[in-house]
């Protein structure tokens, strides 16, 4: 098949039938699905690693903003400070007395 003879039938829309494609149309059926799969397959996996750097992300504010609060929790870490602050914030909580308990649904 000429180089002219190929220009002309893709131009008249016979390009198909000039290089017989009914024998190989499983085949080129079969490519496309091949592709098509392997584009939403990257598609998928760009998403998830998005979503995954996203949560990095997350965790990494979460993790400097527990840092920060394990900090302050740190320097409150006896009862007696705590009571000398609740006492000189004026505030009428006392320690309890009693034991803790738990509610059951």
């Amino acid at each position: 098949m000429s180089f002219k003879k190929i220009i002309i039938s893709l131009l008249n829309g016979r390009i198909l039938q000039e290089i017989k494609a009914d024998k190989i149309f499983p085949l080129i059926i079969f490519i496309f699905a091949l592709a098509w799969v392997s584009i939403l397959t990257r598609m998928m996996v760009q998403q998830k690693m998005n979503e995954v750097e996203k949560n990095k992300r997350l965790i990494k504010e979460l993790k400097i903003e527990h840092a920060q609060k394990t900090i302050v929790l740190n320097s409150f870490n006896r009862i007696s400070k705590i009571e000398a602050l609740l006492k000189k914030q004026g505030s009428r909580l006392r320690p309890s007395n009693k034991p803790a308990y738990t509610l059951d649904n």
